[in-house]
């Protein structure tokens, strides 16, 4: 039976797959304060992503989902952290529809699919399933909800303008 390793591993995979993602239309932070790995939003949507070191094959067409003989581990406190993401988003005036990711960076699965209320995904395929959705909002406005998330955009020390939050 293979043990998560919530350290650097699948962090790191992560983080590399969501480094290929367009960085004037996506904007990815520290997702901890909502029970994920990381938060991204761009013009595509918002996406709380956990990553899933488990190794064996998934299997995601039941109400349990399993990577080998063990379930992935903090659904429910992935769906909790993403109730508390949209409200925070809808206080930022961005109202797009925010999606639960998992990534899968050992496991072997097929391409992404659906269960328990969350998508799976494979760390090869993160930033295509993040970029490659209809564009559901503007670049400003996907700015301005990270900009109130507390991301630094290039540029802003040189604009005069206030952000609320």
């Amino acid at each position: 039976m293979a043990v998560p390793d919530t350290g650097s591993n699948a962090h790191a995979a992560v983080a590399r797959a969501l480094g290929r993602l367009d960085a004037y239309s996506f904007f990815t932070l520290p997702g901890h304060g909502w029970n994920a790995d990381f938060a991204v939003i761009g013009t595509t949507g918002a996406f709380l992503i956990a990553a899933c070191d488990l190794e064996g094959v998934a299997r995601v067409d039941c109400r349990r989902p399993t990577v080998g003989n063990t379930a992935v581990p903090n659904l429910r406190k992935l769906r909790s952290g993403l109730r508390r993401f949209s409200a925070r988003l809808s206080d930022a005036s961005m109202f797009a529809q925010v999606m639960p990711l998992v990534c899968l960076t050992r496991a072997i699965a097929g391409p992404p699919v659906e269960g328990a209320g969350v998508r799976f995904v494979k760390v090869d395929d993160l930033a295509r399933e993040i970029s490659a959705r209809p564009g559901a909002q503007s670049h400003t406005r996907a700015q301005a909800a990270a900009r109130v998330l507390g991301v630094h955009i290039a540029g802003d020390q040189k604009r005069h303008f206030t952000v609320r939050g």
